[in-house]
């Protein structure tokens, strides 16, 4: 299943009420959804090139998130599911979207 990136803005929008930030001028479709009380962020969705999972493919849309700590051992298996990448690895857990 490979989700698009309209269906995770609509998600995160729904259950958060939080829309995407897109600060990143040199790769502008990378969008980060922060907390509204701490402006911490709680995902970042980005393009990202699958082999920095040991996958092959090419470039996948990447959702990390930001998660309880006791979950991400959990919920890593590294065939969708990773250690996030470009956040705090204790706290955050990495789907790869587009995987099919």
């Amino acid at each position: 299943m490979s989700i698009k990136r309209a269906e995770i803005y609509k998600f995160i929008d729904k259950n958060f009420s939080v829309k995407p930030e897109f600060p990143f001028a040199t790769t502008p479709t990378n969008a980060i959804f922060r907390e509204k009380r701490s402006e911490k962020w709680l995902a970042l969705l980005m393009d990202l090139d699958a082999s920095k999972f040991g996958l092959e493919g090419g470039k996948k849309l990447i959702l990390n998130l930001k998660c309880d700590p006791n979950l991400v051992n959990i919920l890593i298996d590294s065939k969708e599911i990773f250690p996030a990448y470009h956040m705090n690895k204790k706290h955050s857990s990495c789907v790869i979207a587009s995987l099919r």
